[in-house]
């Protein structure tokens, strides 16, 4: 909401706050009849607010929302606790579902818990995904441009190779949480916070590791509440499950399935 975006995106350029190009750039692209979702960042200058603004962006009509987790606290000096940001995105998980708005990263997680089907990886960077910079680069990984230059290539062959690479370090991950109550759901989560973060390709991405077990916990608290015990959870349809879920979903789950989402 202006409130909190114009605390954090401010033009360098014209040195003025950007909230109303932005929803005028949204309601241009809505207009225009594109798909179009808001994505939102969550950090100490909106966690505190967040059902206020999300019923602020969900006024907006978007097709869905995305509330995420900062990208690597190296390069910004911008900290930020996973533990509170994951809980605020619940939060807005639940003011969205009022709205019959998803927020996708719940969505993802919880359509893996629903149809009980493991996914493949956090998003298609790992190895389905092309992306062409202005500058006429390729990668997997729009979320490197412009700062991670390593993931950036001249030619599509090197991306592929590149795409690749992240690929095994998804499988590698998933590997080594065998013990995880939300393994399977998680995909291994973001292959860049996690090179950001260590520098390398032997790490995890902390962030989608604490926001797949609080989602997975949220959900069995609310299977629970609709259950006697543990074992009629583990015997549950897949039918209730999805019209309990509805409660963080804010619609039925789609049952199509990709091996990403």
């Amino acid at each position: 909401d202006p409130e909190a975006h114009d605390q954090m995106r401010i033009s360098t350029i014209a040195r003025k706050y950007t909230h109303k190009d932005s929803v005028k750039g949204f309601k241009n692209c809505k207009d225009a009849g594109c798909t179009t979702g808001i994505s939102c960042v969550l950090g100490p200058h909106n966690t505190s607010r967040i059902t206020e603004v999300t019923n602020y962006l969900c006024s907006l009509s978007p097709s869905n929302l995305g509330m995420n987790i900062l990208h690597s606290q190296h390069r910004t000096g911008f900290q930020h606790s996973l533990a509170t940001a994951s809980k605020a995105i619940i939060k807005a998980a639940e003011a969205a579902a009022q709205n019959s708005i998803e927020i996708e990263q719940v969505s993802r997680i919880l359509r893996s818990l629903i149809f009980e089907v493991p996914r493949r990886a956090e998003c298609p960077a790992c190895g389905g995904r092309l992306v062409v910079t202005p500058s006429g680069k390729y990668g997997p990984c729009e979320g490197a441009y412009p700062f991670c230059h390593s993931w950036l290539f001249d030619n599509i062959n090197d991306a592929y190779l590149h795409s690749m690479r992240l690929k095994k370090w998804a499988f590698q991950k998933r590997k080594a949480c065998l013990n995880c109550a939300s393994y399977g759901m998680c995909g291994s989560g973001c292959a860049l916070n996690a090179f950001l973060d260590y520098e390398n390709y032997s790490g995890f991405d902390n962030r989608t590791c604490a926001l797949a077990k609080a989602v997975f916990s949220n959900a069995i608290s609310l299977l629970l509440n609709e259950l006697s015990t543990v074992e009629e959870v583990c015997k549950i349809s897949i039918e209730k499950k999805n019209e309990i879920g509805r409660a963080r979903v804010g619609k039925e789950c789609r049952s199509r399935w990709s091996p990403y989402h």
